[in-house]
């Protein structure tokens, strides 16, 4: 997963909530969950936009 943080933020702090958040989603049907922090930035795509993973319920 790569995070982009604000300017200040703990980043350690961040992704400790992120990772829980999306661990999380095991308990709502989502099945097995794994998740590793990435240490690049996010990436844009040629368009311009980012990937995005949105959870519907």
């Amino acid at each position: 997963m790569r995070i982009r943080s604000a300017v200040g933020a703990d980043r350690d702090q961040l992704w400790t909530a992120v990772r829980e958040e999306t661990v999380a989603l095991t308990a709502h049907g989502a099945g097995q969950v794994s998740v590793e922090r990435a240490h690049e930035p996010p990436e844009q795509s040629p368009g311009g936009s980012y990937r995005s993973v949105i959870a519907s319920s």
